[in-house]
């Protein structure tokens, strides 16, 4: 997301948008096509963490944040758990990406790392992409 400069202690700490423009700016960045969110697509956000792929986590990184970003997220607890949390009135948004949104721009930096040293085979890093589409 190119947001170096707003890392602050295990989150990052962004000017202030929205909860619909930071999933679309996710989406225009990430080259994805199924970025959801759950939570008021108007809530206004700053702080921003990941939430990994499990409940625990993605409840842990809430307490400080006001939206969490999670790739592969278990559905069945964690999009309810954001769900119920918006409808008790919490400031908390949740915002999901596809697995490959989140694995692709480390899986190229590997690729670049590997064929520093790696010579007997050709390495290439090969895009995935984003496996879902919208009707």
């Amino acid at each position: 997301m190119g947001w170096d400069q707003f890392a602050s202690d295990g989150q990052y700490v962004i000017p202030e948008t929205t909860l619909e423009a930071l999933a679309k700016e996710m989406q225009s960045k990430l080259k994805l096509r199924s970025v959801r969110m759950v939570g008021d697509p108007k809530l206004k956000v700053t702080r921003v963490k990941s939430g990994g792929h499990y409940i625990s986590q993605a409840m842990t990184a809430a307490q400080d944040a006001d939206v969490v970003v999670g790739f592969e997220v278990r559905e069945w607890e964690t999009v309810e758990y954001f769900r119920d949390t918006a409808a008790l009135g919490q400031k908390k948004g949740l915002i999901v990406l596809p697995h490959e949104g989140g694995e692709e721009a480390g899986m190229e930096e590997c690729a670049r790392w590997l064929s520093g040293f790696v010579t007997e085979v050709p390495v290439q890093f090969i895009a995935s992409g984003d496996p879902f589409w919208l009707a």
